[in-house]
């Protein structure tokens, strides 16, 4: 069940000429959707900061390409661009980050 601001947000990302015709204020929601990735993007990160692991601020310079950007991207990626499909995603990439480091 999708609200009206799903609706008028969904609406502008796949085709903002139209929403502009049907009378939805294209720009308030392309900054709406913005400031809610932003907020999502600072919460996520904000929660890996404080993290109790350390090995979270400081990556080996080997897995440089490892970062949590790229493996954000594959996530998404592998999810379709779907939001439930990005919670499986995440575990899955997660368990498999956690399972190659090794055990002391």
């Amino acid at each position: 069940m999708y609200t009206t601001t799903d609706y008028r947000l969904r609406s502008v990302g796949q085709n903002p000429s139209v929403s502009r015709v049907t009378g939805i204020n294209v720009p308030q929601n392309i900054v709406l959707a913005m400031l809610a990735s932003g907020e999502l993007t600072g919460l996520a990160v904000t929660i890996d900061l404080i993290s109790i692991s350390s090995y979270r601020l400081f990556q080996p310079a080997d897995m440089s390409m490892l970062d949590p950007g790229f493996i954000g991207v594959a996530v998404s990626l592998l999810a379709r661009l779907n939001p439930i499909g990005v919670i499986f995603s995440a575990l899955l990439f997660g368990g498999l980050q956690v399972g190659q480091m090794p055990c002391s």
